[in-house]
């Protein structure tokens, strides 16, 4: 009866530390364990490939959604909350844009992102929240790169001055 215990204990121990990571990837924990951690809104924040926005509320507040001018103001993406009450949103940052405009609904009101210093307002007198993309996406590594001159590239990132060897 122990040792089945024992491998029971194992085994729900091997699910929940190992399970979380193949099915979301090393970065999508951090990500996770960034978002449930925020216990204040501010400026979106760019993270790896994703830009964190989010909102918190003076308030109950039952829906918080983000709308984007790429997008022509019509698909809303819908905030999650954590268990603090901070209402974040991870976006893909899209590649072929150098700045995102965009506006919050909160509960149906739309207002420009309270948490993001940066704005412009139209002819209208409409408020709307900037955030310039200043992270250059990096080409994903292949490793190794098969080229077609049949050459084999290795790439290796790390802080200038250091030796690496190939074996």
């Amino acid at each position: 009866m122990k040792k089945i215990t024992s491998i029971l204990s194992f085994i729900l121990i091997l699910i929940f530390f190992f399970i979380p990571y193949f099915l979301f990837g090393a970065l999508d924990m951090y990500l996770h364990l960034k978002v449930v951690d925020l216990d204040k809104a501010g400026p979106p924040e760019f993270y790896g490939k994703y830009i964190i926005f989010t909102y918190a509320a003076n308030k109950r507040v039952r829906s918080v959604t983000a709308v984007f001018e790429h997008e022509g103001f019509c698909i809303q993406h819908s905030y999650q909350h954590n268990e603090k009450g901070i209402f974040f949103l991870i976006y893909p940052i899209p590649p072929e844009y150098l700045q995102l405009t965009y506006r919050i609904i909160v509960d149906g009101l739309i207002m420009k992102d309270p948490a993001n210093p940066f704005f412009e307002e139209d002819l209208l007198g409409i408020e709307y929240s900037i955030v310039t993309i200043t992270k250059i996406m990096e080409k994903e590594v292949v490793n190794p790169e098969f080229t077609d001159t049949g050459e084999v590239r290795f790439v290796y990132n790390s802080r200038p001055g250091r030796i690496i060897s190939l074996v």
